[in-house]
């Protein structure tokens, strides 16, 4: 434990100075009225890292494409979606077919390698999604060859606004599109019945995670003919319709072969901090993966430490310290004249998670109720002292001062209060952002008492 002491000693001032100052902001942790003792106590919690067995994955803001392989082993995002039909469209027999083609608008983001060529496939299903709600582990059986494939470049700066390509392997499906006419072309439920939806597929060979934002049309496949004048027409069949969404879907798989997490065969198991040291990490680390399904269990004690008699709880906080996947520590090399440890990056920047919440577990490690605040909001844990987007390190706080104490009131005598940390269950489709923790994880009080005279 830690015990690090601040007294704030204030001063009784003039009348008109006070009204000078009537107007400041002042901190009523650090800078309290009237004046008392600040004394702040950390204490270190255990920690380990769970795996969950599944989470919905459907309806999502945003879907992630591809692949990578970092130190919680091989994930895969694969995206499931069906498609709209334009209104008012006419769609005739005797029009001619030229070509059809593929479009996603890219989300902005991208986490992994960004130093090899990624390609993606897409392929037409043989069965209609699930509706939802669909969880990560789903799948939907499609047709043995793609439509087409893509390959693009995925460094900052070089990744097109919107993937774009021709289906070199659906011209037969396109002239069967425009042999369906309006009757089918124009109407959306016998268009998902006969179209089925589509499937986007990592290459295996493959070292990114991407977003794909289907919102307003965003994604879709779009039909080029001329008609019968010899006028070049189009029209797009897109995502982003209301009744689409319940079939929206994504599948993420983890697979941890090969590494320290691959004793997390089932929700219930748990791999303690200590376990997790390797190269970079000596003491232990503990991993947030929102899309891999990692979360971290801290443990919270019972009675609040430095608690004595006269102290007042202001303010209780999780802290913990993050280091941005991709860099590592070298250790000192014996008998150098000057032995240093050095910091050094590999070639796999993952931007950190923007926020981490809390949520009240189990004994099985299932998810349960988020931690809020007074005014009943979720508890997030917020990135400071470091940039979100490619941070070496940074801490992370969340303010459970209000959870805490009241869950104090009522438990009292319980025992220690369990905490999942992770990527929000809503965000899930929208991040791949890995989370690693290089220390264990603090609880810090900031305590009021009385200043004696």
């Amino acid at each position: 434990m830690k015990d690090m002491k601040i007294t704030i000693t204030s001063l009784l001032v003039p009348a008109a100075i006070l009204l000078l100052a009537a107007c400041d902001v002042k901190d009523p942790i650090h800078d309290p009225e009237p004046p008392v003792k600040v004394t702040v106590v950390t204490e270190e919690l255990p920690a380990l890292t769970v795996k969950r067995d599944s989470f919905a994955t459907s309806s999502p803001r945003m879907l992630l494409l591809g692949r990578t392989d970092d130190i919680t082993g091989v994930t895969l995002a694969t995206p499931y979606f069906t498609l709209s039909p334009p209104s008012g469209g006419e769609v005739r027999a005797d029009h001619v077919y030229d070509s059809i083609t593929f479009f996603a608008r890219h989300g902005g983001t991208v986490w992994g390698d960004t130093t090899y060529m990624q390609q993606i496939h897409l392929y037409r299903l043989r069965e209609l999604p699930p509706s939802a709600p669909v969880f990560n582990n789903a799948t939907v059986p499609h047709e043995a060859e793609p439509l087409g494939s893509f390959t693009f470049w995925p460094g900052a700066g070089r990744v097109p606004p919107v993937l774009r390509f021709r289906l070199n392997n659906a011209d037969a499906l396109g002239r069967e599109m425009l042999a369906a006419g309006s009757s089918v072309m124009g109407d959306a439920a016998k268009f998902r019945e006969y179209l089925k939806g589509l499937v986007v597929m990592a290459d295996p060979s493959n070292t990114c995670i991407s977003t794909l934002d289907p919102s307003a049309g965003g994604m879709g496949i779009t039909l080029h003919w001329h008609d019968g004048g010899g006028t070049a027409r189009s029209c797009s069949f897109v995502t982003g319709a209301a009744e689409d969404a319940p079939y929206m879907f994504m599948s993420t798989v983890n697979d941890p072969a090969g590494t320290l997490y691959s004793v997390l065969q089932q929700q219930t198991d748990a791999l303690p901090f200590a376990d997790a040291a390797r190269q970079g990490y000596p003491d232990g680390q503990a991993v947030v993966y929102g899309t891999g399904g990692y979360m971290v269990r801290m443990e919270l004690p019972d009675a609040l430490p430095g608690q004595t008699e006269g102290r007042t709880p202001a303010k209780v906080e999780i802290r913990w310290h993050v280091r941005q996947p991709g860099w590592y520590t070298t250790p000192p090399v014996e008998g150098e004249e000057e032995e240093e440890v050095k910091e050094e990056m590999t070639n796999t920047p993952y931007p950190l998670p923007a926020a981490v919440r809390l949520y009240e577990t189990d004994g099985d490690n299932r998810v349960k109720a988020a931690v809020t605040d007074a005014e009943g909001k979720p508890v997030d844990a917020i990135l400071t002292d470091a940039s979100p987007t490619y941070a070496k390190d940074g801490i992370y706080t969340a303010d459970i001062t209000h959870y805490y104490l009241s869950r104090l009131s009522r438990a009292a005598g319980q025992g220690m209060v369990a905490l999942l940390a992770g990527v929000p269950v809503d965000e899930l489709t929208a991040s791949a952002g890995l989370m690693v923790m290089d220390s264990l994880p603090e609880i810090r009080v900031h305590w009021h008492e009385p200043v004696e005279e």
